[in-house]
């Protein structure tokens, strides 16, 4: 099996949707993203076939993110205090 088989086995496997989607809402929505948005996010990967960028857009344009408005962003000042 060649390194981009693996990958292709790996991506389609049901709990990758789900890992994934959830990894880029915590990053971009909150620590704790409500379900609806990983699972918006996780029905975008699966039918674009793993593409990030659905993946991400999905989550970008879900109501969980418009209401998470100031969760994940941070100020210099925070980051020193």
């Amino acid at each position: 099996m060649h390194g981009e088989q693996l990958l292709d086995l790996l991506a389609r496997h049901p709990n990758c949707a789900q890992f994934i989607s959830l990894k880029l809402a915590r990053r971009f929505v909150s620590d704790q993203p409500p379900a609806a948005v990983v699972e918006a996010g996780a029905a975008a990967f699966k039918a674009s076939d793993g593409d990030i960028r659905a993946t991400l857009g999905a989550i970008l344009h879900s109501d969980g993110f418009k209401q998470s408005s100031g969760q994940k962003l941070k100020r210099p000042f925070e980051f020193v205090a």
